[in-house]
């Protein structure tokens, strides 16, 4: 088709109507949005993501003295814990009924019997655990009143903000607990604060990594009367980097902390001048209690076994030691504790850890 000069002048204010009446760009690479696109804006948007921008401006960043890594690593742990006692919750109440029998030919009156009355116990706990949030989500919605003076207070601090007057900020969110001790309010981290405890997460399980013979999960370790897993071994290892530059507990007994490696007293019956760890190592030895738990020691007072961590070579190196006051020696002393490997399968997660 031929286009000449005239039509193509008149068909200019048909293409001008064409372009105003297309929709605004948005750039998906972009967060920002064009004018047009704002201009069809409910006021309600406006007013949602104006009180959402300053609410995240607002929350209460934790103090200065706030061990943030250590509150993440709680939180952590809660949740795995709450998990465990629920699935615990769930097999004691299957564990009260007959194992069902898979095999339909096989199965006896008594044997459907069970079958059913282990599904009904399962409906009534299924139903009993949804009827039980419902009502804690119940006692905690806000009322019409509540809603109301929470809006007022809102348009008051609008007015104060427009108007240049100070404004107070509105109180902080509280997290409900469904039991347990008094709630209080939520820590806010801010963007920073986030990301240098997933950097220290990072870092802590990379180092862990790197140690020299890691243990298998289900090993065991004894000293004296003390015996630990090779998961609870890990998860001390693993603390140490996490908290050798901020160590936690209570303010006599921090930790990690450096093991000074004193030999045992000359009076010792069978290692006098010795010392516990014998072989030269880079740099600083650091110690850190063991705990059966999710999260390790982390305050009160440490149980008997530890782990040092320590640098030779170049390399990460660990010994698990403990207190034995049967051994003969000071109550202070340190031994080297009784290393059990467990009996493993073919293959096993431990073997793929290091791969990259």
């Amino acid at each position: 088709m031929k286009f000449t000069l005239a039509s193509i002048v008149a068909f200019l204010p048909l293409l001008a109507a064409v372009a105003n009446a297309a929709p605004a760009s948005y750039n998906r690479r972009s967060t920002e949005l064009s004018e047009e696109m704002l201009m069809t804006r409910q006021p309600t948007e406006y007013i949602y993501d104006d009180l959402t921008t300053r609410a995240k401006k607002k929350l209460p960043a934790p103090g200065p003295h706030a061990n943030t890594i250590l509150n993440t690593q709680k939180a952590q742990v809660a949740r795995k814990t709450a998990k465990d006692k629920n699935a615990a919750k769930n097999q004691k109440v299957l564990k009260a009924f007959k194992k069902p029998v898979h095999d339909k030919k096989a199965k006896t009156p008594a044997d459907k019997a069970a079958d059913k009355k282990r599904g009904q116990a399962m409906t009534k706990a299924m139903k009993d655990h949804k009827a039980k949030n419902t009502a804690w989500h119940a006692a905690g919605k806000k009322t019409p009143e509540q809603v109301k003076a929470r809006k007022a207070a809102q348009t008051a601090r609008r007015a104060d903000r427009k108007a240049g007057k100070p404004v107070t900020p509105p109180a902080p969110h509280v997290v409900r607990k469904k039991s347990g001790s008094a709630p209080k309010p939520k820590e806010r981290l801010t963007p920073a604060q986030k990301a240098t405890n997933k950097a220290a997460f990072k870092d802590a399980n990379a180092k862990l990594r790197a140690t020299q013979k890691l243990p298998g999960r289900k090993d065991t370790y004894t000293v004296g009367k003390t015996t630990v897993t090779g998961k609870d071994v890990r998860q001390g290892i693993f603390n140490t980097h996490l908290h050798k530059a901020r160590p936690i507990g209570d303010s006599e007994n921090k930790n990690p902390k450096v093991f000074e490696n004193r030999p045992y007293s000359a009076t010792h019956p069978t290692l006098a001048g010795q010392k516990a760890i014998k072989s030269k190592v880079d740099g600083q030895i650091y110690e850190n209690p063991l705990k059966k738990s999710h999260q390790g020691h982390i305050s009160g007072t440490p149980g008997a076994a530890r782990v040092m961590t320590y640098e030779k070579d170049g390399k990460s190196k660990f010994k698990v030691m403990g207190h034995d006051t049967a051994a003969g020696g000071d109550a202070s002393d340190h031994y080297k504790a009784k290393h059990t490997p467990a009996k493993r399968d073919f293959l096993e997660v431990e073997d793929f850890e290091d791969w990259e």
